[in-house]
């Protein structure tokens, strides 16, 4: 803070004397950031696919009560706990959490595998939120042979999806069984950068989130990351997931930065986040 004629790199020339200044401190200013997020939870699989031999086969799965108790509760937890220490208080997010009634019969191929792609959920997003988070059950029976298989392809699953509502699919026993939210702020974090990066109002580069160690420091102190995910029942600061000190925490809140220019800050800054969200931008 300065009392001074001009700015950086100003051309205005002269004298100036200044008197009787002091500071106020003021509340934050609010943030535009207002999201509104949908959890979508698929309780039920029912697919008939073809198989790598040319067998038809129906394929069905489904979650148990307890799960879905507990995919919700996760799915809470995230955007009330884990999103404002995320973002450094820059979004301001709510969650609404539906239990779709109806059974995912048709699923998107993709790699060796299947999942709910926005084409397949397309009757369950509305419009009047700013992002989905979809689970679901991969973990399947064939009913003519009772052969369990998993017909997933990763743990989540998150598409560029431009300047509109934002999109990203996780399976249930990751949002549940692995004892972390990690693939969580992993897969929401994708979301994110995608946005931003669409909107244009993040700094570029924007930050690729399947890094390695040394990809990313700290920006301003150059700190390099710990690579190691925690969980709940063992935090680890400065961890690449950890909510408070990590790499998650810093592209979230516009503090990362290459190893080669430590003082750049790159992610999503207070600029980005004041910029607006897929409904209001």
């Amino acid at each position: 803070m300065a009392a001074r004629l001009g700015f950086w790199a100003g051309t205005t020339t002269g004298a100036a004397w200044f008197d009787d200044i002091s500071l106020t401190r003021l509340g934050r200013t609010p943030s535009a950031a207002t999201w509104r997020i949908l959890t979508l939870i698929y309780p039920r699989t029912d697919i008939t696919v073809n198989g790598t031999d040319g067998v038809r086969r129906h394929l069905v799965g489904h979650m148990s009560q307890a799960q879905v108790q507990a995919a919700a509760t996760a799915a809470r937890a995230f955007v009330t706990t884990d999103i404002p220490a995320l973002t450094s208080g820059e979004m301001v997010a709510t969650t609404t959490v539906r239990v779709v009634g109806r059974t995912l019969t048709t699923l998107e191929p993709i790699g060796d595998g299947w999942w709910p792609s926005p084409v397949v959920t397309a009757a369950d997003l509305d419009p009047r939120y700013d992002a989905v988070i979809v689970v679901w059950e991969p973990d399947v029976v064939d009913q003519a042979t009772g052969v369990a298989s998993w017909i997933g392809t990763a743990a989540g699953l998150t598409p560029g999806r431009g300047t509109g509502q934002t999109y990203t699919a996780l399976i249930v026993a990751a949002a549940t069984d692995y004892g972390h939210r990690n693939v969580f702020k992993h897969e929401f974090g994708h979301s994110l950068l995608f946005y931003f990066d669409a909107v244009g109002s993040a700094p570029r580069p924007t930050v690729d989130n399947h890094a390695y160690a040394w990809s990313y420091v700290h920006c301003g102190s150059g700190a390099p990351y710990v690579w190691q995910d925690e969980t709940l029942a063992d935090p680890i600061p400065h961890s690449i997931y950890n909510n408070a000190s990590g790499f998650t925490h810093d592209y979230y809140s516009g503090t990362t930065a290459l190893p080669s220019d430590p003082t750049t800050c790159l992610g999503i800054t207070r600029e980005a986040w004041a910029s607006g969200s897929p409904r209001t931008s």
